[in-house]
């Protein structure tokens, strides 16, 4: 999935939880690649799913540039 609009909402309300919607860019939205810049410092790269299990891969920019990995299930709950 190349969209975050394909993923479970439920799985979003979590991941938004450990980086904020305001904080990732998608598609061709500008992407801090230093923590220097003024751009975002995640990029949203791909995500997916098997039964209830979810996965997201995103990027961190900054110094210490990498990819993310995260795993969630949909049957996870939110407590706001």
């Amino acid at each position: 999935m190349r969209s975050l609009d394909q993923i479970d909402s439920g799985v979003l309300k979590v991941f938004y939880k450990i980086a904020p919607r305001r904080d990732i860019a998608v598609g061709s939205q500008p992407f801090a690649e230093t923590d220097i810049s003024d751009g975002r410092p995640k990029r949203f790269d791909f995500g997916g799913h098997s039964a209830d299990l979810w996965f997201i891969v995103y990027e961190v920019g900054g110094r210490a540039y990498h990819h993310s990995i995260i795993f969630l299930s949909a049957r996870t709950r939110v407590v706001t």
